[in-house]
């Protein structure tokens, strides 16, 4: 029994963004790594679902990253940017790309194509 729940899927039904998802209308990415130790397999279709039912939606599942942004580099002392934060910069690069119209100029939108972390 932990926070008044009596079991962990009543916790994960309960604290779950997921009632609220279909109600999203913007393109939506999410990301997870298959050994995440902190969502549980019972919630790893929720994504997958989404991104599969439903226009919009994509979902990138790697097989390890953990839980913490998938962090590159070394183990203990890892790179200042992860495999997430990248990632989230290409794609809200392409979503905004796809978006602007041919005639605007670029002075209120930052596009980059370096995400390093210098």
């Amino acid at each position: 029994r932990m926070y008044g729940f009596t079991t962990l899927v009543e916790m994960y039904e309960s604290w779950s963004s997921s009632k609220y998802l279909d109600k999203i209308t913007v393109p939506l990415l999410t990301l997870n790594a298959a050994d995440d130790p902190i969502i549980a397999p019972l919630c790893a279709d929720i994504p997958i679902n989404l991104a599969c039912h439903q226009e919009k939606k994509i979902h990138v599942q790697t097989q390890c990253g953990g839980h913490l942004g998938l962090y590159k580099g070394g183990i203990i002392i890892p790179e200042g940017l992860s495999w997430m934060d990248t990632t989230l910069v290409e794609w809200f690069n392409a979503v905004l790309s796809l978006s602007k119209p041919e005639d605007s100029d670029d002075s209120d939108v930052w596009y980059s194509d370096d995400v390093s972390s210098d």
